[in-house]
């Protein structure tokens, strides 16, 4: 992890910064922290949209202020991974910030502040509310991955049936080619896979 800082004193490529981003573990931690100023600030929106997301992680809440300051970075996908970091950070404290970012402009953004709203309060009327987004026709496929990982991360979805509905609602919306279609059908497959295990096990 040490080369992290020579690639930002070299100004590497965006590509090998990405790598050692994604490539941290706890021993590398204080290479990390050292760099997190020059990350947070850094040209690339993805740079700093990982870095944020590592904060969150690692929960490093001495970074907490650019954790907030993030929720209002001018690209989407830095503002997205903010929201889940500072949930990450702040816990319950952190829904004030992730309710106001539920009505932002933009739609991955206020795809991932429901569903991390509906994750803290289980308000069946968000749900309602991410259901007419995810299922809208022509909507993007960031703004249903959003959805999809925010609640793999958060909940135990074989658990949720209202859940399930929604993101099988989102299926039927989704061409049967893309990434998403693929990702969901495997995690049905899953849950169809572990109820019958589980049925097994009680009738033996």
């Amino acid at each position: 992890m040490r080369k992290l800082g020579r690639l930002l004193l070299a100004r590497e490529d965006t590509s090998r910064i990405l790598d050692a981003l994604e490539d941290i573990e706890e021993a590398d931690l204080p290479a990390f922290i050292e760099a997190v100023p020059e990350l947070v600030r850094h040209e690339s929106a993805l740079i700093r949209a990982e870095t944020i997301e590592m904060i969150g992680v690692f929960g490093l809440r001495i970074f907490s202020d650019f954790v907030r300051g993030a929720l209002a970075d001018a690209h989407a996908d830095v503002k997205a991974y903010a929201l889940t970091s500072w949930y990450e950070l702040m816990g319950r404290k952190a829904m004030p910030e992730i309710q106001s970012l539920t009505q932002d402009a933009d739609e991955q953004v206020r795809a991932v502040a429901l569903a991390v709203t509906f994750v803290e309060t289980e308000d069946m009327a968000v749900l309602e509310e991410i259901r007419r987004l995810v299922t809208a026709e022509g909507c993007d496929y960031h703004v249903q991955y959003a959805v999809l990982h925010t609640w793999e991360h958060y909940l135990d979805l074989n658990t949720y049936p209202e859940v399930l509905d929604c993101l099988t609602a989102m299926r039927t919306s989704v061409c049967e080619e893309s990434g998403i279609a693929q990702d969901l059908d495997g995690l049905f497959e899953t849950f169809k896979d572990k109820d019958s295990s589980e049925s097994g096990n009680r009738q033996s």
